[in-house]
């Protein structure tokens, strides 16, 4: 069964707070928002999907603990046309 086209775009935003760039020691808000769409509304045996799949809304604090580590406590809503769902995360980010 071969794989369904989709497109997904996103805007990813980081803003410092208690500097003016992110470096070891700030704190910073972030956030983005995604959107999944389906290029192929049928999907075999006569089913259809709609154009529209998903949209990832996404806030958190994070801590930047050296220039290539950094810790988040984040939140996201995710909504779909079937289900909508709310998840709390905490997260590690590492940049090699």
């Amino acid at each position: 069964m071969p794989p369904r086209s989709k497109v997904r775009s996103a805007l990813f935003m980081d803003i410092p707070i208690n500097n003016t760039v992110i470096k070891r020691g700030t704190w910073y808000a972030a956030a983005y928002n995604e959107v999944f769409l389906n290029l192929e509304q049928d999907i075999r045996d006569g089913r259809e999907v709609e154009t529209f799949d998903r949209n990832r809304l996404y806030g958190a604090i994070g801590y930047a603990v050296r220039y290539d580590l950094k810790v988040q406590a984040d939140y996201m809503y995710q909504s779909s046309d079937t289900v909508d769902k709310e998840q709390l995360q905490f997260s590690l980010h590492h940049n090699c």
